[in-house]
């Protein structure tokens, strides 16, 4: 999977934390979570790629963060289909155990919990999340939106 980066909007404290962590700083807060876009990507609904990303510290709005995608959430936000890359910091060692699906799950981040986290970034929402994909269908996914912004601009940066 190529890193992307993802311009933080957004960061939250969430839950998740690995399965098997004994830093009992981690385990009570878990670790920030960013929302914002995947630069240089345009949906079919004419919107850059919604992005989360797991960070080692909280990031300033308007940060750019180098990101490994490692599942696509499929969402349902007020009663639209939405689709979120889920990556995790790229330089950050804490993360390089989560390749996937599995490995989000083992650290406390479940659908339930991603329903949690989506709460904190849009109170004024309804949010359902339909499930997680794996990194097949983050590649597709991506390399759609990167087209649509080829298209748009008439260049991939």
């Amino acid at each position: 999977m190529n890193a992307v980066t993802v311009r933080v909007e957004a960061t939250a404290g969430s839950r998740f934390t690995p399965e098997d962590s004994f830093a009992p700083s981690r385990v009570l807060t878990g670790w920030p979570v960013g929302e914002g876009y995947v630069e240089n990507s345009l949906t079919e609904d004419g919107e850059p790629a919604k992005a989360l990303v797991l960070l080692n510290e909280p990031a300033l709005p308007g940060t750019a963060v180098a990101a490994r995608p490692v599942a696509l959430a499929r969402l349902v936000v007020d009663g639209e289909p939405r689709e979120t890359v889920v990556c995790v910091a790229e330089k950050a060692a804490d993360f390089d155990a989560i390749t996937g699906v599995r490995e989000l799950r083992a650290w406390h981040a479940d659908e339930a919990a991603l329903g949690e986290m989506l709460l904190r970034f849009g109170p004024g929402h309804s949010w359902q999340v339909i499930g997680y994909e794996g990194c097949p269908a983050v590649d597709e996914f991506l390399a759609r939106a990167r087209l649509g912004y080829e298209r748009l601009t008439g260049s991939l940066e």
